[in-house]
């Protein structure tokens, strides 16, 4: 299964978003998710709306339409982030699965410029992704973050110049883990119709992008993509 560095994840939100096809972040506790999101959004201009699914019920969800701090998902366009998807019950991701696959929440339509996102933990302690419904991973892009260990080492020193020195060695001997490669389970897409109608969209949009291939393996499994790309002559490959 593909995984995708820091940048590469930002690199596939941002293509992605024009095609109006949520995404699903998936990684363990504390690799950086949210906070990828976080750039994306100031990066695209947009507000970031950021929901808590752990914490959210089935009424509440049922009051996000009317809320302002809502409003620009309806109003003007922004990032929808949804974490700790699997952490929800499923009567709560129940009550946003019209968010994913249609576009809308409480029979309000989403602004064309909004961009949906959820995010999941996988692995130890969070057992109950592997029982999240297929019918909800089906509508997602599914993005395995697990950043380069350089990226790690370079985001640290810029957010905490005064301590990089210090930390550099540490980072460096416990990089798995901070990576999250030990602590999660990478999830792949499955060969649904509408993750075809996805894998053609992205196709239509970036036959001719060097990022192609990785952007496929969000929508499609890995071995169906290789085997698209041996079969076909995919420039510039």
């Amino acid at each position: 299964m593909a995984v995708f560095t820091f940048s590469e994840t930002k690199e596939a939100i941002k293509k992605l978003y024009p095609l109006r096809i949520p995404i699903l972040l998936n990684g363990a506790t504390g690799v950086g998710k949210t906070a990828i999101v976080k750039e994306v959004a100031e990066e695209l201009g947009l507000p970031l709306v950021d929901i808590w699914l752990a914490w959210e019920t089935r009424e509440s969800i049922g009051r996000i339409p009317k809320s302002n701090y809502f409003s620009p998902v309806f109003e003007s366009g922004a990032v929808f982030f949804f974490e700790h998807l699997n952490r929800s019950t499923p009567w709560v991701r129940q009550a946003v699965m019209s968010v994913f696959s249609e576009r809308t929440l409480g029979g309000k339509k989403l602004h064309p410029d909004t961009l949906v996102i959820g995010a999941v933990n996988t692995g130890k302690g969070y057992t109950d992704t592997d029982d999240l419904e297929e019918a909800l991973l089906e509508e997602f892009a599914i993005i395995n973050v697990v950043p380069d260990i350089d990226e790690i080492l370079s985001y640290f020193s810029e957010k905490f110049p005064k301590f990089s020195s210090k930390m550099v060695p540490i980072l460096k001997r416990f990089g798995n883990e901070i990576r999250g490669e030990n602590r999660f389970k990478q999830l792949t897409p499955t060969f649904t119709p509408r993750n075809y109608e996805y894998a053609v969209t992205v196709i239509d949009e970036y036959r001719n992008d060097p990022f192609l291939k990785k952007l496929l393996y969000t929508v499609l499994p890995q071995d169906v993509v290789d085997t698209v790309f041996a079969d076909l002559d995919f420039s510039p490959y």
